[in-house]
């Protein structure tokens, strides 16, 4: 989206009247619907009386921004956005009247106090006013990013979604905006499953008929090795779904499935439990220090290590060592 002359941000942005608007109590605004801040990457401005929060996922790339608009009731706010733009959804609380055009088809629209979810795709030109206080939740794809997860089954073409109300969108743009937020790095498999949803919600993917093909697939037991060897050899580091989709010689979106069924657990649940394996082992066998298990085990950081290790078993990796060395 652009702003007017004087400044712009990650693409896209808002025009409004002039303002000292200033980022005040807005941690607590954004702990309603999704949570707190996390130690991710992690910005906060204001432009033109309209304050911003932004997240961005490392792995994806995908941008969470939270829009709180600064200034008076009533004032007029313009969001724009070029023809060249990637792919953005955007959750509008509380918004209108509002007024625009999204791909040369204007539209109108009476304010209400619902919350309503918009989708503008990849290379799709948008301006929308608004009267404030209006505020958003916004997702920003990489380009080309939610056509490529979805690239390989029949599905309809991504087409504008302008203010409906729609909870399962709504429901997951939420999960997706508390992955990215929260403390310590969104997971890579975690934010591409979601991702993935999203984009069979926005196509009109028949879910029913291509859960019905998964279960024809069968995953052998030598390509389930080969995931697990994968992911035991790069433990180190970020590890995708399209990556391991790859390995197991299947399509991203049917991988998760598969493997489920083939194992009972999903990709995200065993590349956690390997990371938890490999970390008790490690504080078991010596006195590596714990930034440097976090490190191998692949983790951001210590205190993202300590908080997944202290959820899932009870206790801080320094009291299991001194049990269990």
């Amino acid at each position: 989206m652009i702003v007017s002359a004087d400044r712009t941000s990650e693409g896209r942005g808002f025009r409004s009247p002039s303002g000292d608007g200033r980022i005040r109590a807005i941690r607590e605004e954004i702990e309603q619907p999704w949570g707190c801040p996390g130690e991710g990457p992690f910005a906060a401005e204001t432009q033109n009386s309209i304050s911003f929060l932004k997240w961005r996922s490392p792995a994806t790339g995908i941008v969470v921004e939270r829009m709180l608009p600064t200034g008076a009731p009533g004032m007029i706010g313009e969001l724009g956005r070029p023809g060249d733009a990637s792919d953005l959804i955007f959750v509008s609380y509380g918004a209108g009247p509002v007024e625009g055009k999204v791909a040369g088809s204007p539209f109108e629209l009476d304010a209400r106090r619902s919350v309503r979810t918009s989708y503008v795709p990849e290379g799709c030109d948008g301006l929308i006013r608004f009267r404030r206080p209006a505020r958003s939740l916004n997702l920003a794809f990489p380009m080309g990013y939610l056509a490529g997860l979805v690239e390989e089954l029949p599905r309809q073409a991504f087409r504008p979604l302008m203010f409906r109300t729609d909870e399962q969108l709504l429901q997951l743009v939420r999960m997706m905006a508390a992955e990215i937020s929260a403390p310590g790095p969104a997971p890579a498999l975690m934010t591409e499953g979601l991702a993935r949803a999203i984009a069979a919600v926005l196509t009109r993917l028949d879910l029913e008929a291509t859960a019905a093909e998964a279960e024809r697939i069968h995953l052998p037991l030598a390509r389930i090795r080969r995931v697990q060897d994968h992911v035991e050899e790069n433990l180190a580091r970020e590890i995708g779904l399209r990556e391991l989709a790859a390995v197991a010689q299947l399509s991203p979106f049917h991988f998760s499935r598969v493997f489920k069924r083939a194992t009972g657990i999903t990709p995200h649940q065993m590349v956690a439990q390997r990371r938890l394996d490999r970390a008790c082992r490690l504080l078991s066998e010596g006195s590596l220090p714990l930034a440097e298990i976090a490190r191998t085990c692949g983790y951001a950081n210590q205190s993202h290590f300590t908080a997944v290790f202290g959820r899932a078993l009870g206790m801080p990796p320094g009291r299991y060592r001194a049990l269990n060395s």
